[in-house]
């Protein structure tokens, strides 16, 4: 999960382009069989600290619920930003953009 997550987010920082409207989307595993019968690896270069970890993982999921314990990049939760005091005009006015005063 921890390498899928990371390919996954690197492959998302390489496509996306700003000022471009975007879909979520989920992706699908399939056909993925246990780690002790023999598969060639997807990721070559993988952290042998990743599957005492993983493991760990699966068993507080097996024994409590399934996505009991998740990586916190696996959050469907969106956080909308505070905005209650943003101009309507904040692109276009630049007496409209917020000033900072740091001491």
């Amino acid at each position: 999960t921890l390498e899928i997550v990371k390919v996954a987010l690197g492959l998302l920082d390489a496509i996306y382009r700003p000022r471009i409207s975007y879909k979520r989307a989920g992706v699908v595993l399939h056909d993925l069989v246990d780690g002790n019968r023999y598969q060639l690896s997807l990721f070559y270069n993988s952290n042998p600290l990743h599957k005492p970890l993983m493991e760990a993982v699966d068993r507080v999921n097996e024994e409590y619920a399934p996505n009991y314990m998740r990586l916190a990049s696996m959050d469907k939760q969106t956080f909308k930003m505070r905005q209650e005091r943003l101009s309507p005009a904040y692109t276009t006015n630049i007496n409209d953009v917020i000033r900072v005063k740091i001491e």
